[in-house]
């Protein structure tokens, strides 16, 4: 504290220092009489100032690092040194989960880049997508097998060649491949798979 208080009055009287050697370069300028009468007009108009004389030895501005330059006028600006941390603005931050559980392949993007719609961020191999999609081809398949069966069922039952039973059954499994091909269908969807993918 004592340190800056006596820089910050060094700097002051060094200020001084420079405004009264700028005034004598003008004096300098002016012929020698104008010069000696505003000496002796400065000398009788101010008081003894010997008492704001401050003298420093060699080894006190050596100690002080200072340094002696000519006075100019520039602007003093203050600086603060605060710790900080820089984050991402979580008002403008998403985070994206994948839909469906697997391992990451290739990443295209990361922490803090911008991404548009549509772009592809990652590709993941997902084994529980491959066995849905498998299961998806497999329910199609059942459920055209199931549909031939009952409409073969219902030519015959309404020859009476077949029981009504036969009939029913076939249009029970019918019924069944269809919910289980909508299930399936319902699973991929949840997995962001779209109706022409």
């Amino acid at each position: 504290m004592k340190k800056n208080l006596f820089i910050g009055f060094v700097t002051v009287l060094l200020l001084i220092a420079g405004i009264t050697a700028c005034e004598q370069v003008k004096a300098s300028s002016k012929n020698k009489s104008e010069v000696e009468a505003a000496e002796r007009e400065n000398q009788s108009g101010e008081k003894d100032k010997s008492e704001e004389k401050i003298e420093l030895s060699a080894e006190e501005i050596a100690e002080f690092n200072i340094k002696f330059k000519p006075a100019v006028s520039i602007l003093i600006e203050t600086e603060v040194h605060l710790p900080g941390e820089i984050n991402l603005n979580y008002d403008k931050t998403a985070r994206i989960s994948p839909r469906v559980r697997g391992k990451t392949i290739k990443v295209f993007k990361g922490l803090g880049d911008t991404v548009k719609k549509g772009e592809v961020l990652a590709i993941i191999s997902s084994r529980e997508l491959a066995n849905t999609k498998a299961d998806y081809l497999a329910a199609i398949e059942r459920l055209k097998l199931a549909k031939t069966v009952l409409e073969r069922e219902r030519k015959l039952w309404e020859k009476q060649i077949t029981s009504q039973q036969e009939y029913l059954e076939a249009e029970k499994n019918y019924t069944e491949a269809k919910i289980n091909y909508t299930t399936i269908k319902q699973k991929l969807f949840s997995f962001g798979i779209g109706e022409k993918e």
